[in-house]
Parts: structure tokens; sequence; C-alpha cells
């Protein structure tokens, strides 16, 4: 058994993935910043496998290596998926300095020091799989995102010069590119939008296949490039979109 790091691990696909590398037998750290959201997840996980829960900011390098530690103490570590995140929703020319700041330090930030502490472990070891959380908004413009979409597309460039790096020292470095899933998150900004039904409309749009995306469906990815089974897999970009980046708009 190896231990694996989640970040923004309190619900949505955090939880999601935390709850399906339990079942596979990983012993899991779950970190957030939100530590009752978290408690809650963890208590809601009882029995299903080990497990432990790091509260803490990911902006900040102290809270990886606290996971890190943590995670030694469950079992030789072996992942980490930096999936902590949030939505920064405002079109350029109204995002201030405290806005770029934050979300720059938790969206980029947390993936690049949950990737720097993760290696530093996995160099002692030989080898390591990270996942990295990026978005179809790296590759795609969607209205009112430009700061969210450009620390995504950070992601996707750090994702490819981790991979390059330390692909000789047994490192594996990939990320995944969601598109509209069903999740807390999801459900936060429709009840925030002043018109509700034309965003789900919109959003319909973005699902050629027919429906939104589930937390499985990102879940089955961060667990298959975690496994061996993707072990000739490194600095790839995993889209899961239900083809929203391949149709044209409209069609």
């Amino acid at each position: 058994m190896e231990s694996v790091v989640v970040t923004g691990a309190a619900q949505g696909l955090g939880l999601g993935i935390a709850t399906r590398l339990l079942s596979e037998n990983h012993a899991v750290v779950m970190v957030d910043v939100n530590g009752d959201v978290l408690q809650a997840a963890a208590d809601s996980l009882s029995g299903k496998g080990t497990l432990s829960v790091v509260v803490g900011d990911v902006a900040q390098r102290s809270t990886h290596e606290e996971a890190a530690r943590v995670a030694e103490e469950l079992a030789p570590l072996g992942g980490w998926v930096n999936n902590a995140g949030y939505n920064i929703v405002a079109p350029i020319h109204e995002i201030d300095q405290e806005t770029y700041d934050r979300g720059l330090s938790v969206v980029f930030g947390g993936v690049f020091w949950g990737t720097a502490v993760a290696v530093q472990h996995f160099l002692e070891r030989g080898r390591g799989s990270i996942v990295n959380m990026s978005s179809i908004q790296a590759l795609v413009a969607l209205p009112s995102f430009p700061l969210y979409a450009a620390a995504k597309g950070g992601i996707i460039s750090l994702t490819r010069q981790v991979a390059g790096e330390y692909a000789s020292r047994g490192i594996r470095c990939n990320a995944v590119a969601p598109g509209l899933i069903a999740t807390p998150l999801a459900e936060a900004l429709l009840e925030a939008s002043e018109d509700r039904q034309s965003l789900l409309d919109a959003w319909d749009v973005l699902c050629p296949i027919g429906r939104w995306g589930r937390v499985e469906d990102v879940s089955s990815a961060v667990s298959y490039l975690l496994s061996d089974e993707a072990g000739f897999v490194t600095g790839h970009t995993m889209v899961i979109d239900g083809g929203a980046t391949v149709l044209a708009r409209g069609y």
C-alpha cells in the first residue's frame, strides 16, 4: 500500500478522488482549508480505508510539507493529486490586486508548491506520480475567466516541465482538464447567477455527448494516471469534457 495526498478534498472532485483511491487500497491524506467541511467528509469515509486529514492553505508550502509528513506516517508516499482551487469570475478589467494575488497563489501556487514537495519526496524513493487539476478553460476561452484560465494554463506548462525534467528519475507528472462537471461548485455558480436558466442552457451547449460530466469521470482518470497502468504516460493533459473542445459551438 502507498499513500496519496489529495488537496481540495473536502467536497466535489477532491472528495470523489479521495473516495476512489480509498476503494483501491491507497492510504489517503485529505487536505483542505475548510476544517469543518473536511472533517465531515473524512467522517463520511470512516471505515472505507486508511485516511488522515490536514487543514491548511495550499498557497503555503508548509501545508504541503505537513501533508507529506502525515502521508509518510501512513504508508510510503507514492502519489499526489493537486486538486484544490476555486473559480475567479470577473473580466480582466475588473480584477483588483487582491483578487489577482489570492487567485494566483491558490489556483496556480497550490499546484506549484504541491508539486515541489511531492518531487522532493519522490526523489528519495526513486518513483512517484503527480496529477494536476487543470481545466478546459486553459484550452478555450470562456467569458469572465481570464485569471482562472491563465492559472490553469500555467498548470499545464508546469506539468510538462516537471514531467520532462524528472522522467529519468522515476517521477511522472500528468494533468487532467475537465469540462463541465456536476459538483457543488457548479451548483453554487448557478445559484449566484441572475439568470439560472440561461446559464444552464449555455452549459448544456458545452456537453455535446449529451450529459454533464460526473465526478466519477474525473476520479477514474486520476486513478489511471496515478497507477502503474499509466507507467509510460507523462507530461500528458487528459481532456475530460464530453466533446466540448472538439465541436464548434452552435452545431
